[in-house]
């Protein structure tokens, strides 16, 4: 028996779970074959309309009138696998968090300031340092020149007032100088090209890494990471430069109220400096473990989103709140703790800039003799100041340094994420490759992380034009065997060649847009039809509606608005988005002459009922006439007249033979059609 008879038979026949207990089930199908069990059978039309009810006997003249109409091909039990995930990671082994690398950090790393300073350029790191010390003149050399003035009293007063208004115009246009830099040419230059090296480097990752690899990581990178370098490294970047030189220029200023001032400022410079290293290195873990700890957060946004038919349907709802506020109340914890640990610099900064206030009067009263009245006054104003300055540069370098820690985060992620290309893969073949599509497979194999093969020393040779099945049951190696192909994994013995290029050598990008695949599950971009449908923009709209009326839903497309209907806000059903996908993968064919000669089906039509289903493989026959066809079947009848079929079994090419050969011997081809014979539904 496949899977699906031992789920029908263990839960819903007579003897089944469901019937024991007493249990209601509503159960929706386009499988006619799961209707035998059934006490009431609603049919819906293509507009969602009742067009037939049956109960008690009239379900089994509905069954048979169903049978008499379809093929009696049932599908096969167990082609909604997820082969990958078990090839990908052992189900004993953790899951691999790139996350936790960034616990051992590098305090003060200084590849992480080159890396974002490369990816800023040297000309404007140089105008950026250059405005900011400039700035800093222009807004406290104006104290100083007036105390000057005062001294000076009505004399030379045009060039006093000429200087000063010179000063503070060229302040103003430093500003402005300093936020164009930042805002307009720095931030928006470097957060691109990090931008851009994170997307390149997810789409050239391997199929592996993002099974090995918590959702929640790589959102975090685009998100939280990304966030920071647009919003929060600008900002700080800006009141870092202000603050650093306009401290150096307030300590100068207060040390000219005093020449004995001067004493003092090592000392501060000392007390600073423990200070920082205290402050500094406590704020920066709680910055870094504030987008850690959102990681799992996040995670459970995505896995609550995917999984909320499920969580509805169990009344797992407050089960997931309370993992939810639990996710939330430690993602609040390091940001309460910066909080608590900012309240305290900020005294004690209050204490040291109360101790220099009080040094300053001290010397100005004892020795008031050499002290100049004009330069103590600017030296007193500066000083009420200076905290907030101190304030604002280790709080500056402390969120620059978070910041920081987004790059830090980004470039581990770029420079630790595999790529599936490997050094050598760079042949890049014919533009019309494959020109005949034929497959030569030699001892092909690939093994589970655990050491258990997943394909073992599989071989064969498909013709040009030739159609060939995959069937099996789950867990035989259909998909992988799909994956293979597509370079989706990489084997770990055997070759396959393709016009005799072996596709080890090319990249998997070049074998990718070379052959045409349809995956089990559709895939849409958020868009209009027309850009769904040819994203490439090679086809024009009397093309893409032609595909789409052969396919059979432009008429669900057109009451949507057409091909210029968001999907996104209109959309396709299941079993409507695989025919979307097919007529895409047509519409690629009709895009060339020459070359796209191989088509691989992954279960193209299982979300359709039997009837479209088989409209659907007489417009696949057409539209891939001459074409080398490689199709796992959901269907057996869809196959039969196929000129080969492959069975596979644990991960073993087991038959491969043309369907009447298979059926004409005892073997595990005939035994599955034997299997989807279905009794008459008084035996169930």
């Amino acid at each position: 028996m496949q899977t699906q008879e031992i789920i029908i038979a263990r839960l819903l026949s007579n003897n089944g779970i469901f019937r024991q207990l007493g249990t209601t089930v509503v159960l929706t199908t386009h499988n006619p074959q799961l209707l035998q069990v059934a006490d009431s059978i609603i049919s819906l039309n293509s507009h969602g309309q009742v067009e037939l009810q049956a109960t008690g006997g009239d379900t089994i003249q509905y069954v048979n009138l169903i049978r008499g109409r379809e093929d009696t091909g049932a599908g096969e039990g167990g082609l909604n696998e997820k082969t990958w995930d078990k090839i990908s990671r052992s189900s004993n082994e953790p899951m691999n968090n790139t996350e936790d690398q960034d616990q051992t950090r590098q305090i003060g790393d200084l590849s992480v300031y080159y890396y974002y300073a490369r990816i800023v350029g040297p000309v404007l790191c140089t105008v950026f340092l250059l405005a900011h010390a400039f700035l800093a003149f222009a807004e406290n050399f104006p104290r100083v020149w007036l105390s000057k003035w005062t001294e000076a009293g009505g004399d030379q007063l045009s060039l006093y007032l000429s200087v000063y208004i010179i000063l503070a115009l060229a302040a103003s246009v430093l500003v402005v100088g300093c936020i164009w830099v930042i805002f307009l040419e720095l931030m928006p230059k470097s957060a691109i090209r990090l931008h851009w090296s994170l997307l390149s480097t997810v789409i050239r990752a391997p199929l592996s890494f993002f099974s090995m690899t918590d959702s929640g990581v790589t959102l975090n990178r685009f998100s939280q990471d990304m966030t920071l370098v647009d919003l929060a490294l600008p900002i700080s970047l800006m009141s870092l430069g202000q603050s650093f030189f306009g401290c150096i220029a307030t300590v100068g200023l207060i040390a000219t109220g005093s020449a004995y001032m001067a004493i003092t400022i090592p000392v501060t410079l000392v007390a600073l400096y423990f200070l920082q290293k205290v402050y500094l290195k406590t704020s920066r873990q709680l910055r870094y473990l504030d987008p850690e700890c959102r990681s799992p957060l996040y995670s459970h946004f995505v896995e609550v989103l995917d999984g909320l038919p499920t969580i509805r349907a169990f009344c797992w709802q407050t089960a997931s709140t309370e993992v939810l506020i639990q996710h939330l109340d430690q993602s609040q914890k390091p940001y309460y703790m910066l909080l608590c640990a900012q309240r305290w610099l900020n005294l004690v900064l209050d204490i040291m800039v109360m101790t220099l206030a009080t040094i300053v009067v001290a010397l100005a009263m004892e020795l008031h003799k050499s002290t100049n009245a004009g330069l103590l006054g600017v030296a007193l104003n500066n000083i009420l100041g200076l905290n907030q300055q101190l304030s604002l540069f280790i709080t500056s370098w402390t969120t620059f340094e978070t910041s920081l820690g987004a790059i830090a985060r980004i470039k581990t992620f770029v420079e630790t994420t595999p790529s599936e290309a490997q050094p050598g893969e760079n042949l890049e073949p014919l533009g019309s490759w494959p020109e005949e599509g034929r497959i030569y497979i030699q001892d092909l194999c690939l093994s589970y992380p655990d050491g258990t093969s997943a394909l073992n020393n599989i071989s064969m040779c498909i013709a040009p034009g030739e159609r060939i099945g995959i069937c099996g049951r789950t867990g035989s190696g259909k998909s992988t065997f799909i994956l293979a192909l597509l370079r989706l994994v990489n084997p770990s013995h055997g070759m396959i060649t393709i016009d005799g290029v072996n596709i080890k050598s090319i990249s998997p990008a070049a074998i990718r847009e070379a052959l045409i695949a349809v995956p089990q599950d559709p895939f849409i971009l958020i868009g209009s039809v027309r850009y769904n449908a040819d994203i490439m923009g090679t086809s024009n709209d009397e093309e893409i509606m032609s595909v789409l009326k052969q396919v059979g839903i432009w008429e669900a497309i057109e009451s949507r608005g057409g091909l210029d209907a968001i999907l996104e806000d209109y959309p396709l059903s299941q079993g409507e988005q695989q025919l979307f996908c097919l007529a895409r993968a047509i519409l690629k064919k009709q895009t060339r002459q020459s070359g796209y000669q191989v088509v691989i089906l992954d279960e193209a039509t299982s979300n359709v009922d039997s009837e479209t289903d088989h409209r659907i493989q007489q417009v696949l026959r057409d539209a891939f006439k001459g074409c080398t066809v490689v199709s796992v079947a959901h269907r057996l009848d869809t196959i039969t007249d196929f000129d080969r079929i492959a069975v596979l079994d644990a991960g073993c090419l087991v038959e491969f033979d043309t369907p009447q050969r298979l059926l004409a011997r005892d073997g595990f081809f005939r035994r599955m059609v034997s299997a989807f014979e279905k009794p008459e539904p008084e035996e169930i």
